[in-house]
């Protein structure tokens, strides 16, 4: 898209403090979808994303509230995928 459009439409699953969308912004112009469970690091998304050109939708959420083959389990600074079991 990029090359085509000098444009980017970014998701970031897992976005933790926006570091990912900080560096792919100072490269390209772009969109992006940020999407962090944890509330501490979605705070923090969601203030450096104010700093960043482009445009940001900062989303908390962990998982869409439906069955899943996988579940998460917070440790330290990140999710654990668990098989097996259901959101």
């Amino acid at each position: 898209m990029k090359d085509r459009d000098g444009y980017l439409a970014v998701i970031d699953v897992g976005a933790n403090i926006g570091d990912s969308a900080c560096l792919i912004s100072q490269a390209v112009a772009g969109s992006f979808l940020c999407i962090e469970g944890n509330g501490d690091y979605f705070s923090l998304l969601q203030d450096n994303t104010k700093r960043l050109k482009g445009h940001f939708a900062c989303v908390n959420a962990v998982c869409a509230g439906i069955p899943s083959p996988f579940a998460g389990e917070h440790r330290r600074d990140s999710w654990r995928i668990q098989p097996g079991q259901t959101c």
